[in-house]
């Protein structure tokens, strides 16, 4: 009985190895599967980073081009008076026809959102104003704009450059 005992475990034996090979291949199979998902979705991923890096670099270079479209009637206003002047000789008429571009280009910056900010007579905004020069003057109360020096702007509630501006200080004490 010894070796019918020793056949008998051998054949467990072998069968539960048998067994567990068939496993170990079923799991290699699915280790490879989940293996070649993987490297796709690494190359899906990574093509669409670059899909979305290009079109954010192409957001960046086109965006402007719908302002610029706005500006082209003013390029044209600004080369029409040109040679106009330079057929005429009418100073007059250039200048007018100047400042009738100027209010256009005003006009196109404003419904696109840029806005001057108000400074003169006004009470000093860090977030708006920089100082470029402090007058000693009692005209104006402490810390008023007296004067601006540039105009500042801003594009909607952002402020695309500050105004450079003089404010007042109490003068100063001479003993």
């Amino acid at each position: 009985m010894k070796t019918e005992e020793r056949n008998e475990t051998v054949k467990k034996i072998t069968g539960a190895i048998e067994g567990l090979f068939k496993e170990l291949e079923e799991k290699n199979a699915l280790c490879s599967e989940y293996l070649e998902h993987l490297v796709r979705i690494k190359a899906e991923f990574e093509n669409y980073k670059k899909r979305v890096e290009k079109e954010r670099l192409d957001y960046i270079k086109y965006s402007n081009a719908e302002l610029i479209l706005k500006l082209l009637p003013v390029i044209e206003g600004f080369k029409r008076g040109i040679d106009s002047t330079r057929n005429t000789g009418n100073i007059q008429d250039f200048v007018r026809g100047m400042e009738m571009i100027y209010r256009e280009l005003q006009d196109v910056l404003k419904r696109n959102g840029l806005t001057e900010i108000e400074a003169e007579g006004r009470p000093f905004d860090p977030h708006l104003h920089e100082v470029v020069e402090y007058v000693e003057t009692q005209d104006f109360p402490e810390n008023t704009v007296v004067e601006e020096v540039q105009t500042g702007y801003m594009v909607y509630d952002r402020v695309l450059r500050p105004a450079l501006v003089k404010i007042s200080r109490k003068p100063s004490e001479k003993k």
